[in-house]
């Protein structure tokens, strides 16, 4: 996807035919902003978003975490690679003014009950009514692998499960169950999702969303419901705990709702 453009002196890296990255064969891994050898390739850093919604007494804003950044985060404060820090980042994130902090594996129960119901529903076609359908079913939980075939395996993307990623569920159901029981505006609840790859917050634009665990037009990578504003972790999520004072902090208990998850997903 990048390549050197031009000669001699004006030799710079750029995309195919210089074209913006949005409009190239991109599957928004981040891969290129890790292995820049210059620094010159950065993503967009929404922290500054993120502070101005805690900060906003008229805003509650709540934080979904990936199991990935559990493991990786640390490393980013000084302890060895894959330390693991559920607690602690649980902690440092309510101390940081999140009002709650929830954990992605329940969402990815979710989408195996999702997809495993869509996939009966297609063995059943398939099989029982002897209609057309679309075998074997693919995964849609990543948005970088919806990406990857929408670019290059466009005949093979009705074989994709309808169902969103987990993020993308969890942010509907904050969005709807969640303010309905705690009764609250969903225009006043900010959720915002701390993941693992650029792909992920790639798929989830700020805007209003639709509360569906279901997304059968757009799949990952088209105009999202916008169910949660998310972050990387190092895009935003250890910027905002390393402003927020020394870590590590001391560990603390896992949010009361939604405690318990299989986390066969993960």
């Amino acid at each position: 996807m990048l390549e050197a453009l031009g000669r001699g002196d004006r030799i710079k890296i750029g995309t195919f035919a210089d074209k913006p990255l949005s409009e190239v064969v991109c599957i928004n891994c981040g891969q290129c902003i890790n292995r820049c050898p210059t620094g010159a390739l950065r993503a967009n850093d929404p922290t500054d978003e993120v502070w101005a919604a805690i900060d906003d007494p008229r805003k509650h804003v709540v934080i979904q975490t990936a199991p990935s950044p559990r493991a990786a985060i640390g490393e980013c404060f000084g302890l060895p690679p894959g330390t693991a820090v559920t607690f602690q980042l649980n902690t440092a994130l309510r101390r940081c003014g999140f009002d709650k902090v929830f954990d992605t594996n329940f969402a990815a129960d979710l989408t195996i009950v999702e997809e495993g119901a869509e996939l009966l529903v297609r063995l059943k076609q398939a099989l029982a009514d002897g209609q057309p359908s679309p075998l074997p079913q693919f995964t849609s939980c990543s948005p970088g692998w919806v990406k990857f075939l929408e670019h290059f395996y466009p005949e093979s993307l009705p074989h994709l499960s309808t169902a969103k990623s987990p993020q993308q569920m969890f942010g509907a159901l904050l969005k709807t169950w969640y303010c309905q029981v705690n009764g609250l505006d969903p225009a006043d609840v900010v959720t915002v999702a701390l993941m693992a790859t650029a792909a992920t917050t790639c798929s989830t634009p700020p805007t209003r969303h639709g509360g569906s665990t279901s997304n059968k037009t757009t799949r990952q990578t088209g105009p999202a419901d916008g169910e949660g504003r998310g972050v990387s972790v190092r895009m935003a999520g250890v910027p905002i705990a390393k402003e927020n004072g020394p870590p590590p902090p001391p560990p603390g208990p896992p949010r009361p709702l939604w405690r318990r998850t299989m986390g066969v997903a993960v």
